[in-house]
C-alpha cells in the first residue's frame, strides 16, 4: 500500500522539478509498481541490490530496465545456504514479498521476533550472508551490496555529482549512506534506535511534525 504523504510528496518533488530516487529494502515487485503508476523514473530496491528505470522506447511504450548487484555465482549460493539456514531454525518465516524479490531475502521482525537472536544472526555469518536490518525487516543476503553501494553505481550510470544528493533515512540499513554520502539527513523516528548507530547522518530533525514522510517533506519544503 501506497501511503497518500508518499504520493503527495512524489508530486511535490515532481512539480519542484527535482527528481525522486527512492532507495529501499521492498522487493523488486513493489520498485516496478511505483514506477508504473507515478511520476518516477528510477529507484533502488532490496537494500541497494537492483537499480529499476523506466525508458521509453521510440514508439512510446515504456519499458523497464534492471541492473543486479548479485552475480549468478552468489544467487547460486544463497538458494544452497537459504535451505541451511531455514533447516536450522524451521519455525522461521520468509516474508511474504520473498517470492517477488531478485537479490536480497527479507524476515519480518514481528513475526519471528523470537527467532531473530545472537544464534541466528551467528549462523547467518557462518553461512557468508550479509545481513541489515530495517525498522521492520531483516534483509540479508549473499553479497556485500548495500544503499550506499547501489547510489555510488547509479551516480556512474548516470553522470550525476554524488555530492549533489541529499539522502533521507532512519534505519540502520541506511548507515552505509550516513558514513559515506555528504549530504545526509534522520528523519525524526531516528531517536526511536538512535543509540544503536555507529554513523549518524549530518542532519537529525526533531519532533511528531518529522517524522517518516513528513519530515522529507517539511525539509524539502524549507530549501526548494
Amino acid at each position: 500500500m501506497v501511503s497518500s504523504k508518499l504520493i503527495n510528496l512524489i508530486n511535490f518533488i515532481h512539480l519542484n522539478n527535482r527528481e525522486l530516487v527512492i532507495t529501499t529494502g521492498r522487493g523488486h515487485a513493489w520498485g516496478l509498481f511505483l514506477l508504473t503508476h507515478f511520476p518516477l523514473d528510477k529507484i533502488i530496491v532490496e537494500n541497494g541490490g537492483v537499480i529499476i528505470k523506466k525508458i521509453f522506447r521510440k514508439d512510446g511504450r515504456k519499458v523497464f530496465k534492471t541492473y543486479e548487484l548479485q552475480t549468478k555465482k552468489q544467487k547460486d549460493l544463497q538458494k544452497v545456504n537459504l535451505k541451511k539456514l531455514l533447516k536450522k531454525f524451521p519455525g522461521i518465516k520468509l516474508s511474504d514479498d520473498s517470492v517477488f524479490r531478485s537479490c536480497d531475502l527479507s524476515i519480518d521482525l514481528i513475526e519471528n521476533k523470537k527467532y531473530i537472536h545472537s544464534d541466528f544472526f551467528a549462523e547467518l555469518k557462518k553461512l557468508k550472508f550479509s545481513y541489515s536490518t530495517s525498522n521492520v525487516h531483516v534483509n540479508f543476503q549473499i553479497g556485500t551490496f548495500d544503499k550506499f553501494k547501489a547510489i555510488k553505481k547509479f551516480c556512474e550510470q548516470e553522470k550525476v555529482n554524488l555530492n549533489s544528493i541529499i539522502f533521507f533515512g532512519d534505519s540502520l540499513n541506511d548507515e552505509p549512506v550516513f558514513r559515506h554520502l555528504k549530504q545526509t539527513v534522520g528523519v525524526s523516528n531516528i531517536h526511536e534506535r538512535i543509540n544503536e548507530f555507529k554513523h549518524l547522518p549530518q542532519v537529525i530533525l526533531n519532533g511528531a511534525k518529522n517524522k517518516e514522510i513528513k519530515g522529507v517533506a517539511n525539509y524539502l519544503k524549507n530549501i526548494l
